[in-house]
């Protein structure tokens, strides 16, 4: 029986990790199409006269990037700051 249930749990985190990785992948390849839709509207309008609209759009894809590396990078950094906790130690021990 205890084997049944580790099996299980093990399938099940496997099933959860590949989902993890797909939605990562598929955020990634969501935002650099956005990104590009809006440098292209960006061109696009540059053509057509309209500036002001070019610049906006030039800076809404320009400031989602930013943001965006911004937000990754100090999140890789607060994963890599944070001990691992062992939940089998007792509280008054852990860090």
């Amino acid at each position: 029986m205890a084997e049944k249930e580790q099996t299980h749990r093990h399938d099940w985190e496997n099933t959860s990790l590949k989902f993890d990785f797909s939605y990562s992948i598929l955020g990634i390849v969501l935002g650099f199409l956005i990104a590009l839709a809006l440098l292209d509207l960006a061109y696009i309008s540059s053509q057509a006269g309209h500036q002001n609209v070019a610049l906006a759009f030039l800076a809404a894809s320009t400031v989602g990037m930013v943001a965006s590396f911004i937000k990754g990078r100090s999140w890789l950094e607060d994963e890599k700051s944070e001990p691992e906790k062992d939940p089998t130690t007792p509280k008054k021990n852990r860090r």
